[in-house]
């Protein structure tokens, strides 16, 4: 009895293995995650899963799906363009407005189609002011969510009731030491700044700085746009002056209560912009997306209860305070917190009950192919990744003899983002061997 005994305790102590057969290099409480059999939805392996992690951006995948559940994936949003009068013999004789609708999507094609249409209409002169409403939207600055940072990095950019080039201005640093800024010039004056070091960019005052150099033909570094709207408006005016039609009076910000429609330009349809959002993890968007569905109850679109609104809406689908703590559509904030398996119960349900779950999926990146995942190995999985300090974040489809659903969520210490890449691309690669 004593050798059994003594044969038991080496066996427990040193000749048990451990039957997961993932493998992640990191303390095993710095790490969770869960992979399912879809067919059958039994669990394969899973560490950690209920235990709650940053989410980083993929709380986009809770927030696209949101989005086109209550807008409909054919929404478009409409930024309209309001005047009292008429153009006559190519004047305007009345101001110029601009009611946002916080579309996120509006890029440089949308302004240059815009200013087209205008001069189509024969117009040559604003005899007034140009007026912009942004009010769609609560003030940036009341609450973004978002974990405060230094950086002026485009991830980091402003939201706003109008929006141009996901807010941040690109500027161009050429071998030869010429710098040049895309955008209006009268936004920011742009200033050369020390040459020495890697380009950089900083604000001062009214200055865009610009210091550093590069041996490359050309390298192009981006800040964000503070005021987005006031952006926005300056790219206007500057565009409208390049097409020959002046401005009599000044840009002006004004809540419209009535606006005489002069026209209207709208977005890509909301499917198309939720792939834009979930492929490349642009955190504008997904904020927009949330106040954009507040502000339908006729208020400025808030977080807070854009939030509560959002949080309401996934109690159907299991998410309670136990597993989801929502601060974020965007997930940039590592208070945003939620298990593996909520996000795992999440993509199981909607793949079995929902239509929408296919245009949620297309939305994906698609690993070694597009997106987020583009630099990733060519693999047979689609989802949504996620990216803070020290935080990784995976979850989706991984299709080979099977189809799994998987979640993988770390939050370590001292790992830079190649290391938690790897870490996370070991992962998935681990899984053609289940």
């Amino acid at each position: 009895m004593k050798y059994i005994l003594i044969s038991l305790f080496f066996f427990n102590c040193f000749g048990k293995k451990n039957p997961n057969k993932i493998n992640i290099n990191l303390p095993k409480d710095h790490y969770s995650y869960i992979i399912q059999d879809l067919s059958n939805e039994s669990v394969i392996e899973s560490h950690q899963k209920e235990k709650l992690f940053p989410t980083a951006s993929i709380i986009k995948i809770l927030t696209g799906f949101y989005a086109l559940k209550k807008l409909g994936p054919n929404f478009k949003f409409d930024t309209k363009l309001c005047a009292d009068n008429k153009v006559e013999n190519g004047t305007l004789n009345s101001d110029l407005a601009i009611k946002g609708s916080g579309d996120p999507s509006f890029v440089t094609e949308n302004m240059i189609h815009l200013v087209h249409k205008l001069k189509l209409m024969g117009l040559k002169k604003i005899d007034g002011n140009l007026i912009y409403d942004d009010t769609v939207f609560e003030p940036f600055e009341l609450k973004s969510g978002r974990k405060k940072l230094s950086t002026t990095r485009p991830y980091n950019a402003h939201l706003g009731g109008l929006n141009l080039n996901y807010n941040s201005i690109p500027v161009h640093f050429y071998s030869n030491g010429h710098i040049s800024m895309d955008g209006p010039q009268n936004y920011y004056s742009l200033k050369k700044g020390n040459s020495k070091g890697s380009p950089s960019l900083k604000f001062q005052s009214n200055n865009l700085v610009a210091s550093g150099s590069t041996r490359k033909n050309e390298q192009i570094e981006y800040i964000r746009a503070d005021n987005p709207s006031l952006f926005f408006m300056y790219t206007l005016k500057e565009r409208l002056n390049d097409q020959g039609i002046s401005i009599s009076g000044k840009i002006l910000s004004k809540k419209i209560s009535r606006c005489k429609e002069f026209m209207t330009v709208q977005s890509r349809p909301l499917e198309e912009i939720v792939k834009l959002m979930n492929k490349y993890s642009n955190n504008i968007i997904a904020e927009a997306l949330i106040k954009k569905i507040d502000s339908l109850n006729g208020s400025s679109g808030s977080l807070d209860s854009g939030l509560k609104g959002m949080s309401n809406f996934y109690k159907k689908y299991g998410f309670t305070k136990k597993n989801l703590n929502l601060v974020t559509s965007s997930g940039l904030n590592p208070k945003n917190t939620a298990s593996a398996q909520s996000f795992n119960n999440f993509l199981i349900n909607i793949i079995s009950k929902d239509i929408l779950s296919n245009t949620l999926f297309a939305s994906f990146p698609i690993a070694g192919h597009d997106g987020t995942l583009q630099k990733t190995s060519k693999l047979p999985f689609t989802g949504k990744t996620g990216t803070l300090n020290n935080v990784s974040t995976i979850s989706g489809i991984y299709k080979n003899k099977k189809s799994y659903v998987v979640t993988l969520m770390i939050n370590t210490k001292n790992k830079s983002f190649s290391q938690l890449h790897k870490i996370r691309t070991d992962f998935l690669k681990q899984l053609g061997q289940l």
